[in-house]
């Protein structure tokens, strides 16, 4: 069995307002952590 979790941002966010933003700006930080659990 193959699985993928691409699970880096929201799809479609740059058309929805109310979606976190996908532009990091200079001297901003990203953070993010996937945890999956079977």
């Amino acid at each position: 069995m193959l699985i993928c979790r691409e699970t880096q941002h929201f799809p479609d966010s740059p058309n929805h307002s109310q979606f976190p933003g996908t532009v990091l700006h200079p001297g901003n930080t990203f953070l993010s952590s996937t945890m999956l659990i079977f």
